[in-house]
């Protein structure tokens, strides 16, 4: 049981080394990405209309970094009063989590936004925060629907889903001009080491017992109480859209 238990651990811990290492050659290596962030730039005025327009803006503002903060603290309160404190910390410490990384990589590259962009954003555009935060914030509920669901076949499909609206969410950033394709690509692929690294930390605070008895409840009643006020803090900066 245990031997079985060490193969997918080295799996993921390799994976997420490798999501790791992908997003730091990104950020050091950008520049390089010129030439496919500024194509791909021209070509979107070509596929923008009206009517997509509306819905793409849409997805903006139902995925944007400080709704899926709010997101992320309204079920982590539901997860608190049905007992599953784990859970809901679990899930607010990740978006936190996100929020400061995203909030650094911007502070230190200081890219600036595409010029012809169809919502004028404030704040920096690498990474993206819109990105980072789909993969995190979907990336550990679907791991518990996961760990809750055995069947493949319910499995595949909610893979399936998580994939298509990452893709919808990160598409829209560069449909609307509001980021590079290389900015959503680094926050897609930093979100993807966050949320790896958290669910191995999980896994392993899980194994210990971490979780039991009342002191964990103490603990977890404090940090989930900072973790609003990070929530308070990134909503009204609204500096990691």
């Amino acid at each position: 049981m245990q031997n079985s238990y060490r193969v997918p651990q080295k799996r993921e811990f390799a994976l997420c080394i490798a999501f790791l290492l992908a997003f730091l050659l990104i950020t050091i290596f950008r520049s390089s990405l010129h030439t496919v962030d500024a194509a791909i730039n021209s070509w979107m005025p070509t596929i923008q209309s009206a009517n997509v327009t509306v819905w793409a803006s849409a997805i903006d503002f139902a995925f944007d970094t400080n709704s899926l903060v709010v997101y992320s603290v309204i079920i982590a309160a539901a997860l608190f009063v049905r007992g599953r404190k784990q859970m809901g910390l679990f899930l607010v410490g990740a978006m936190s989590g996100a929020a400061v990384i995203v909030t650094i990589t911007k502070n230190i590259e200081q890219i600036t936004r595409p010029a012809n962009a169809i919502l004028v954003k404030s704040g920096f555009s690498f990474p993206s925060g819109h990105s980072a935060g789909i993969v995190v914030m979907l990336g550990i509920l679907i791991f518990f629907a996961w760990e809750h669901w055995t069947s493949t076949r319910v499995r595949a499909s909610i893979v399936g889903a998580y994939s298509a609206m990452i893709g919808i969410v990160c598409f829209d950033m560069v449909y609307l001009n509001a980021h590079w394709f290389s900015d959503v690509l680094a926050g897609a692929l930093s979100g993807a080491f966050w949320l790896l690294f958290l669910i191995l930390l999980y896994k392993w605070l899980g194994r210990r017992g971490t979780f039991d008895g009342p002191r964990f409840n103490i603990i977890a009643n404090l940090l989930y109480v900072g973790a609003i006020v990070i929530a308070v803090l990134v909503v009204v900066s609204g500096a990691i859209v």
